[in-house]
């Protein structure tokens, strides 16, 4: 994660793996001194042999579904397989190595729904889940790796469930009932795929040149704020510069809102579609250029809104503005105006703003509005972030 997804921040494990998803079994002379059934029988169609496991894996183990799942993790096996067991390094390893195979749109993270789709593989239902991404979120921005947040995270809930022994480590028996209760309780929910990434060429210098001439200075707005200006229209994702070049939207600085005989009262910025409109004298001019070109992004989108009308985005927003808490919700309360309205625990709320300002927060914005709502609203970021191609 990061921010809003899990962040494969170091991947040396896996790129030494043969194979992603199957741990190394054990190695062949281990399997040459394994005792063999003489007795073997053909089946009842004569196409295979057919022997009795007893002589694999000891008198007293019963056929175990299970056997070809566990001899995958367990890259440490002893000559008898019937007293191998499953170490928590084994365990992390094995969730890494799924973790990292779940990553299916090449953006080189684990994002929330690629997670949610491999979480019921460990056990988790839906609200384990997403808690278990946020505070993957949080473990991310502290700088930890994603081998290190699966350890953390995942593989306490794997050995707590399955180690019934409480010895520290999961033999075949017990692996074999923890597998078999997932595969019978855990309930697949509703999860939509994540947006198919679409090859696009990325924009060039005398695009990026063609950008900055759609920038106008007005009244006492001067040379260094348009140099700021600039700097920040570097910064945007390839997306959002696409947009602004397609569109020709012109972007319109103005030293103070009194030189503007359009100017919107008390805003910092605004956009009509066409332009973008910002006041350099408010105090907050990176922030409020970076939340209109969301709203530009967002209203010149095919369908009027690619993300405040995603029903997916929409879905994850409420949830996650019903478990704010009204002190929370106060302090974002002043921004809230522009449209879609959805139904919270807080009534009617225009999400339009809470997207803008998330997207501000993701692009570098470090103002409380930003900063809260990508803390806060973890699931719903890391969609928007999908939507809106911030790498």
């Amino acid at each position: 994660m990061n921010h809003e997804s899990f962040e494969k921040a170091d991947l040396r494990a896996a790129q030494q793996s043969a194979a992603v998803l199957t741990a190394d079994f054990a190695n062949a002379n281990d399997l040459q001194m394994r005792p063999v059934d003489q007795n073997l029988t053909v089946s009842a169609d004569n196409k295979s042999l057919v022997f009795d496991t007893k002589t694999l894996y000891g008198s007293a183990s019963q056929i175990l579904p299970s056997t070809a799942e566990f001899d995958k993790l367990n890259t440490a096996s002893n000559r008898n397989p019937a007293t191998d067991t499953l170490s928590r390094a084994e365990v992390t390893k094995g969730a890494f190595d799924i973790l990292v195979a779940s990553n299916t749109n090449g953006n080189d993270r684990v994002d929330l729904n690629e997670w949610l789709n491999v979480a019921p593989l460990f056990g988790f239902d839906k609200p384990g889940a997403e808690q278990v991404y946020a505070e993957g979120v949080k473990q991310d921005k502290e700088g930890k790796s994603l081998y290190e947040i699966t350890r953390n995270l995942v593989t306490p809930v794997v050995m707590g469930a399955a180690d019934t022994g409480r010895n520290g480590s999961i033999d075949r028996q017990e692996f074999d009932s923890w597998l078999t209760d997932i595969a019978s309780n855990a309930k697949p929910y509703d999860n939509v795929p994540v947006p198919t990434p679409v090859d696009k060429p990325t924009v060039t210098a005398a695009e990026l040149e063609r950008l900055h001439q759609q920038v106008d200075a007005f009244g006492s707005a001067s040379i260094q704020d348009v140099a700021q200006i600039y700097a920040q229209i570097d910064k945007l994702p390839d997306a959002q510069k696409r947009e602004l070049l397609r569109d020709n939207i012109q972007i319109q600085l103005f030293g103070s809102s009194y030189e503007d005989p359009t100017a919107v009262p008390g805003a910092g910025a605004y956009t009509d579609g066409h332009k973008i409109v910002v006041y350099m004298d408010s105090g907050m001019s990176d922030e409020a250029f970076r939340h209109e070109v969301f709203h530009t992004y967002d209203l010149n989108s095919p369908n009027g809104g690619l993300v405040t009308n995603d029903a997916t985005y929409q879905g994850l927003l409420q949830q996650e503005l019903n478990n704010l808490s009204f002190d929370q919700f106060d302090a974002i309360r002043p921004i809230l105006a522009d449209s879609p309205n959805i139904t919270s625990k807080f009534g009617s709320t225009p999400i339009g703003d809470i997207a803008a300002e998330q997207y501000a927060g993701l692009t570098g914005d470090t103002s409380s509005f930003g900063r809260n709502l990508v803390n806060w609203l973890p699931n719903s970021t890391a969609y928007l972030k999908q939507l809106t191609e911030i790498a």
